[in-house]
């Protein structure tokens, strides 16, 4: 990603993209953006404004991935056992659909066939403008670490405090989701990574190699 333009110079993700320049063909010992920059999980990240110029510049990059696209990759469940972090690897063949159902909104949805136990799963997630800031449905807003016609990375995050009763008890539970997607494009491959952390470790990510049918 040398060539693409960062919007944050100094930002948290941005940073932790430089740190770990190989993160999606990494190890789950990998810890979160928050924990590696600033050692907080619940440090709120920080979505970006857009320009005018900015906006037309990102959806002209989904626009130019519009339509069908089939390749393999791979998923990478994180595991422990003890105190030792294991990886359970599976091997898929994934065909994506990157579809826009209006002048600043794509819907970006996979069919996922795992080689291994031989079924299929489905991937869907959906990237829109609202009030020139960008958002992922139902997982909010977008921190930006690069934006170019070469590609883009961002991240999202989820807070959530969840109150449990029982037996006139009540205790609160904090969770800190996060996921930062990667999308890559050259030579008429596109190369898309994503990886998930809970509670500012990683819990999965996955990597997948595409060329458009």
């Amino acid at each position: 990603m040398n060539k693409i333009r960062y919007l944050l110079s100094t930002g948290p993700l941005l940073a932790f993209l430089c740190l770990n320049s190989n993160l999606y063909a990494g190890s789950c010992a990998t810890v979160s953006p928050n924990i590696q920059l600033s050692n907080n999980m619940w440090a709120e990240i920080k979505p970006q404004k857009l320009t005018q110029e900015e906006v037309a510049k990102l959806f002209a990059f989904f626009k130019g991935l519009d339509g069908r696209w089939k390749g393999d990759g791979h998923f990478t469940e994180c595991k422990t056992r003890g105190k030792k972090i294991y990886e359970k690897l599976q091997q898929q063949i994934v065909n994506m659909k990157i579809a826009r159902s209006s002048e600043h909104r794509y819907n970006i949805t996979a069919d996922i066939y795992d080689t291994g136990q031989k079924k299929h799963t489905n991937y869907k997630f959906i990237i829109y403008k609202k009030d020139n800031l960008i958002n992922i449905k139902g997982e909010g807003d977008i921190e930006f670490a690069s934006l170019s016609s070469e590609g883009i990375s961002f991240r999202t995050q989820t807070l959530l405090n969840i109150q449990r009763h029982s037996g006139g008890k009540s205790t609160q539970t904090r969770i800190s989701q996060e996921s930062v997607r990667i999308f890559e494009l050259a030579g008429g491959q596109l190369h898309f990574s994503i990886a998930d952390f809970h509670n500012g470790a990683m819990i999965s990510y996955s990597e997948w190699q595409l060329a458009k049918e």
